[in-house]
């Protein structure tokens, strides 16, 4: 009887432990090299993306020659390889996916159409962080705010002096209140891609605004809230009858 004992509080230790420890040995999202995939192809091809939750895994160019070789994949506007800018802006096309009820995970979608799957909330929650791969060199970003934008700035790097500026901008439009702290001194991603959300005449475009993981940072699922302006997304959704894939 006693050996039983002895058996349940150890059970019950190695319980205790894994969960102390469950975000160092089970991250929440885990890092993938892309390095042999970027090698398959050859310039303009500069790196690798890659969004929780989705099937965007694909190659990164520089450059965009819309409807041509490089329509089908990811771009920017220069090759930021060596030097990682303070703000990486990513562009991708949405060409089937562009209602007001949009898909999650239709698998003929091939560009940034699941990127549109962030306008639901509990996608949103469960998807929070994007891969971006340079060579051998893996940098994972933290998702901060969901928006639309009617104008969107297509530069990548920004004076650091504007960054904290744009933050402030992107949190406060964003649809999402994510927990998580950002500053000018954080390198930020923002992926972007085109939308007719609100409309087949509306010039919107829809943004994803990440920074980069911290040093010692962990890897969990935050905490996330709707924010005010969340409401007319989802007025926008219950009308009529969503074709969304859950």
């Amino acid at each position: 009887m006693r050996k039983v004992y002895y058996v349940i509080l150890l059970l019950l230790g190695l319980t205790f432990v894994g969960w102390l420890f469950k975000d160092a040995l089970f991250p929440y999202y885990k890092v993938e090299s892309r390095s042999v995939q970027q090698q398959e192809y050859s310039a303009p091809v500069v790196g690798w993306i890659r969004v929780q939750g989705t099937n965007i895994d694909y190659p990164i160019v520089v450059g965009n020659d819309a409807g041509g070789s490089l329509a089908d994949y990811t771009w920017m506007q220069y090759d930021p390889s060596d030097t990682l800018p303070n703000r990486l802006a990513i562009f991708g096309h949405n060409i089937q996916n562009v209602s007001s009820h949009p898909l999650i995970s239709n698998p003929e979608h091939s560009r940034f159409e699941q990127l549109m799957g962030f306008v639901y909330t509990e996608f949103a929650k469960k998807n929070q962080y994007i891969q971006v791969s340079f060579g051998e060199k893996d940098y994972l970003y933290r998702i901060y705010a969901v928006e639309f934008v009617k104008e969107n700035d297509a530069g990548a790097s920004l004076p650091k002096q504007d960054l904290k500026d744009y933050i402030q901008s992107a949190k406060e439009q964003s649809y999402y209140d994510y927990d998580v702290k950002v500053s000018e001194d954080d390198p930020l991603l923002t992926l972007i891609t085109c939308t007719r959300f609100f409309g087949p005449t509306t010039e919107y475009e829809f943004k994803v605004e990440a920074r980069l993981v911290r040093p010692h940072e962990k890897v969990v699922q935050g905490a996330l809230k709707e924010t005010d302006a969340y409401q007319e997304i989802k007025k926008i959704l219950k009308e009529g009858e969503s074709d969304a894939e859950v």
